[in-house]
């Protein structure tokens, strides 16, 4: 339909339909509250301090540690000291589940 339309429409209708996208987009960002984050803090493919910069952006209500099973407890302290109280500072909560426990998300 908008190909039989002359040039000087359609791209004006094709800007329109780009900016409305871009609205709605930026709209769903901002109402869209992320409640609670499974956090994979210890994979091959990401450095603690990624895993911070991410826990800040996402800014959700709290955070639980997935992907930790390779850490040890020196390692647990570690992670959960960085993104808890003695690290630099995430504006999230942390919590890790032991194996077996659970939480509604």
């Amino acid at each position: 339909m908008l190909a039989s339309l002359p040039s000087f429409i359609r791209v004006p209708l094709a800007l329109l339909a780009l900016a409305l996208n871009i609205l709605l987009h930026v709209a769903f960002i901002f109402a869209f509250t992320l409640l609670k984050l499974l956090l994979p803090v210890h994979a091959p493919w990401s450095k603690l301090s990624e895993v911070i910069e991410y826990v800040r952006a996402v800014d959700a209500d709290q955070a639980y540690a997935v992907h930790d099973g390779l850490l040890n407890d020196n390692g647990l302290g570690v992670v959960a000291g960085m993104l808890g109280e003695r690290g630099p500072g995430t504006p999230t909560p942390y919590s890790r589940l032991a194996p077996g426990d659970s939480v509604d998300l």
